[in-house]
Parts: C-alpha cells; sequence; structure tokens
C-alpha cells in the first residue's frame, strides 16, 4: 500500500492526517512515518494493523462505505508482494543445485573442452622457461696496507693498497658488471653445452641461435647470441649483505644450470688473471727496488769505510762523531729496506 492510501484511509476513520498523529496512532516515531512517506510504501504489519482497526471502529467487521473497492483486497495483495521477497537462502541453494544437475552435462563438456584446450597450449605452444639460481659470496675483506706498499709510498711510488676499483674486482658493486659485460658473454657463448633438444653438445651460440652453423666469428650470430644470454641472465646485488644473486633461464632445465655454473667459472678464471697480474706487477717492483736498494746500500757502506779509514780517532771531534753518526744510520736504513724487500 502507498502511504498516500495509507495516510487517507487513517484521515478518514481516525482523523490522523499529520504524520505526528499518525505515529502515535501506531506506536511508532514521526521519523518511521516520514521514512513511509519519502519511500511512498507502508509495512505490511502495519496495514493490516489499519485493517484490524478499521474493523474495530465499524462495530463487528463491518466495512466502511467509504472506502476505496480495493480495500478489501490490498491485505492479500500486499501480503504477497511482501512474501515474494522473502526468499530463503536454502531456496536459493535448492534452484541452484535443481540447475546444475539439469545442466551438468554441457558443465563438464566445457570444462573439459577448455582443460584439453590448456593442456594443449602449454604442451606444444608455449616454451618452457627454466630458472637456475646461484647465491655469490664475494670477498668483503679490505686488505690492509701491506709492507711493499708502504715500503713503495716512501719512494713515491703508489702499487696499490687493495682500496681501488681495479684491487676490488672481488667487490660485490662490480660482479654484475663484470657478468654482464661483453668479454664474459663471449667466453660463455664459445663454450660447449649439453643441448637435451640437439642431443648432443654444442657450443651456447648455437644453442640460442637455433643454428649449429653459427659462429663467434660471425657478428650477428655473436650479436643475437648476446641479446639472448644478456635477457636470460639477471644479477642482484643484496641490499643487506654483500651476497650476489644471480638467475639464469632457459627453455632447458640442465643448460640453465650449465650456465650458472659456468658464469661462475669463468668469474673465477678472470678473478684469478687479475690477481696474477697484480702479483707480477709487484713482483716486478719488487725486483727492480731490490736492485736499486742494494747498490744504494753498497755506496753508502763505502762511504763509512772509506770515512773510518780517513778518520781513525774521531772522539776529539764533535762534527766527526755526528758524521759517522749520520752515515750509520743511512746504512741502518739501506739495511732495513733491502731486508725487507728480500723477504717479500
Amino acid at each position: 500500500m502507498t502511504f498516500e492510501e495509507f495516510q487517507n484511509l487513517c484521515k478518514e476513520n481516525f482523523d490522523a492526517s499529520r504524520p505526528a498523529d499518525i505515529s502515535k496512532e501506531f506506536s511508532v516515531t514521526p521519523q518511521v512515518v516520514n521514512n513511509w512517506k519519502a519511500r511512498n510504501v507502508v509495512p505490511y504489519r502495519y496495514v493490516k494493523l489499519l485493517r484490524e482497526k478499521i474493523s474495530k471502529a465499524n462495530d463487528g467487521g463491518h466495512v466502511n462505505p467509504n472506502l476505496p473497492l480495493g480495500y478489501l483486497n490490498f491485505g492479500v495483495e500486499e501480503q504477497q508482494n511482501e512474501k515474494s521477497f522473502d526468499i530463503s537462502l536454502l531456496e536459493v541453494s535448492l534452484n541452484f543445485l535443481r540447475r546444475l544437475k539439469k545442466n551438468y552435462i554441457l558443465i563438464i563438456l566445457v570444462t573439459l573442452v577448455f582443460s584439453l584446450f590448456s593442456f594443449i597450449r602449454v604442451l606444444f605452444f608455449v616454451d618452457h622457461i627454466f630458472t637456475s639460481t646461484a647465491t655469490l659470496l664475494p670477498s668483503v675483506s679490505k686488505p690492509s696496507q701491506s709492507q711493499i706498499s708502504g715500503l713503495a709510498s716512501r719512494f713515491g711510488i703508489n702499487i696499490g693498497s687493495g682500496s681501488g676499483v681495479n684491487d676490488q674486482i672481488e667487490s660485490a658493486e662490480l660482479y654484475p658488471i663484470l657478468i654482464k659485460s661483453s668479454t664474459m658473454a663471449k667466453n660463455i657463448l664459445g663454450r660447449e653445452f649439453y643441448s637435451q633438444y640437439f642431443d648432443k653438445r654444442l657450443s651456447l651460440i648455437k644453442i640460442f641461435n637455433d643454428d649449429t652453423s653459427a659462429s663467434i666469428d660471425n657478428p650477428i650470430d655473436l650479436k643475437n647470441a648476446q641479446a639472448k644470454l644478456m635477457s636470460f641472465t639477471t644479477v642482484h646485488n643484496s641490499k643487506n649483505t654483500p651476497a650476489v644473486k644471480l638467475i639464469t633461464k632457459s627453455s632447458e632445465a640442465k643448460l640453465s644450470s650449465d650456465i650458472a655454473n659456468a658464469i661462475i667459472e669463468e668469474l673465477q678464471e678472470m678473478q684469478k688473471k687479475f690477481k696474477g697480474q697484480k702479483a707480477s706487477q709487484k713482483k716486478n717492483f719488487i725486483q727492480e727496488r731490490l736492485k736499486t736498494v742494494q747498490k744504494e746500500l753498497i755506496l753508502v757502506e763505502e762511504e763509512l769505510k772509506t770515512f773510518r779509514e780517513k778518520n781513525r780517532k774521531i772522539s776529539s771531534s764533535p762534527a766527526l762523531v755526528l758524521q759517522m753518526d749520520r752515515l750509520m744510520r743511512e746504512v741502518d736504513s739501506k739495511m732495513e729496506v733491502y731486508t725487507t724487500l728480500k723477504t717479500q
């Protein structure tokens, strides 16, 4: 029932047309009546209560002749509409199960078709990518100033104290640069790996180019394979630890693992080569300095010997004593340098 009809009935039978009067008549707040008015709908239980009040007011249920013709049926209609919205969750579930039972064959067929389509697509049309992960822990100990570096600095020669970039090839910051370098890529692409696809060992440049005639000497083959290797290789530096995470990918599981191991081996070879070069540089420096210091030591010793031969009694001359002490200190200094170089 609409609020207007409800309001008209209340006005005709109880002389209550204002929301405040209607609220008192039905023991509700004026706000509730205003809500009925705003929605222009009155709940069924208050319509039923209005009918009861009107029946009592008409002495035994006689209907007021002034009531609209639809008054006798409005209660039934409202009750049916109210029940139509009172659908329980159980009824919804049962209805869903009935529909499911009715169309279960179609549902099963659709599921099987999509499953078969996905299986065929993954099996024949999607490239499988396998990932291999390795964690590298570089040497983080900062080398201290060695004796030979100290001696070199005393002569104005810098042979490296381990604090420069070139001396920190094992540093975690340099690992991504070394791994992504063209030298590393060329060495890896020239290595042979077993390929399950070709069922034999081939160089990686041939595997990546899918061409057994590909060669390192061919710039186009090298460029394509190097781009693929770079896209399949990822290096991450940890923020809190010096560890470096190496990730390699390929279409074969064993190949991914072999590439990761090859990169680690090449990295170790680079470090050995660098250390060998540094050791060779230090060795050459020591040999050159040893020859120079030996000559200087001989000259100072000869000078001290000549001084003593010419000045046998120097106790009475403070100047001669001071000069001899100076020569002796210089001999001791050269001897110390010479001994240190010999022990390196």
